[in-house]
């Protein structure tokens, strides 16, 4: 019978495990390499990976570090091959040129049996790999480069007071898990100041697009009102402007009739979006206008009541 204990997980649901909450492992070995020994569990009861390659791939290992379990993020299967694969091709084809030479020669030399040779020769490669990689020596080199990369982003964290996010892994295994967490806060309080300071930028940065938007915009209608005022011809341009956070893009006209209260029932507005190029003012009146044909579109006859009555609001406003 394999041996099942109550461990505690360093993490819990991807997170600090800080309450010390247990859970059910299963004992699977120790590996050491005359120096370093390390003991690997799983959990117990449900597989971790869906669809496994094989019964060593249905769980990810952890290992025992200061009396917590630390995720490997790889299955038994897959640590075997991480660590046999580049001796396997080192000894049987020299290098990673090597092996694929090899099967270029293959597939070139057998023609129809290439099938049958090629998956001979992976089966000889699996060999290889599963016996080279199934080494404790190997599985001991593996671990302590992926703890030492932990530890590295630890002491990185802690020179910095927290700047960078702190590693718990690098924690367990120099046995700072308390200074770990307060790290943490002050990464949390950093990363938050952060947020707060681009958002700041970037409000500014909206703040001064608005104005030269608006600022824009100003002189596009001052230049529209003078030309109701004392006659011309007005492109219904549409113009760019901004109310807070929110743009805007219409027709000048359409704008102006907004502007200035005029009614301007919704079929006629969407004429002037669509169809309008320009209005001509003369002798305080809408004296003539272009417009986009398309199938016969008729002009509107509604929209000289309101252009009219633009005019002689804008005119009104200049003498009060």
């Amino acid at each position: 019978m394999p041996e099942v204990k109550l461990m505690t997980p360093l993490f819990d649901g991807g997170m600090y495990n800080r309450t010390g909450r247990r859970m059910r492992a299963v004992f699977i070995k120790e590996v050491a390499d005359g120096t370093t020994t390390y003991r690997l569990w799983r959990k117990d009861g449900k597989p971790e990976i869906e669809y496994p390659r094989c019964d060593n791939d249905r769980y990810i290992l952890h290992v025992e570090v200061n009396s917590y379990l630390i995720p490997l993020r790889m299955t038994e299967f897959q640590m075997i091959d991480n660590c046999g694969y580049l001796p396997a091709v080192n000894e049987l084809y020299g290098s990673k040129e090597g092996r694929v030479a090899f099967f270029n020669e293959l597939r070139e030399r057998d023609g129809w049996n290439q099938p049958t040779s090629v998956s001979e020769a992976m089966k000889r490669e699996e060999e290889v790999i599963t016996r080279l990689g199934s080494q404790p020596e190997r599985w001991v080199a593996s671990i302590s480069k992926q703890l030492s990369s932990h530890v590295k982003f630890y002491l990185q964290s802690e020179k910095n007071g927290g700047l960078t996010h702190p590693d718990y892994v690098g924690a367990c295994v120099l046995n700072k898990l308390d200074e770990c967490m307060k790290l943490s806060e002050a990464h949390q309080e950093y990363i938050q100041k952060e947020k707060e300071k681009i958002a700041a930028e970037e409000a500014e940065k909206r703040h001064r697009e608005a104005e030269e938007i608006n600022a824009k915009a100003k002189q596009e209608i001052e230049a529209a009102v003078k030309i109701i005022r004392e006659g011309g011809r007005l492109n219904n341009d549409r113009i760019d402007y901004r109310v807070g956070d929110v743009g805007h893009n219409e027709p000048i006209v359409l704008f102006l009739m907004r502007r200035y209260k005029v009614g301007v029932p919704l079929r006629t507005q969407g004429w002037i979006c669509s169809k309008l190029a320009n209005v001509t003012i003369k002798d305080g009146r809408c004296d003539g206008l272009q417009y986009y044909k398309a199938k016969g579109a008729a002009c509107s006859q509604r929209f000289f009541d309101c252009m009219n009555e633009l005019v002689q609001k804008v005119i009104q406003e200049e003498a009060k």
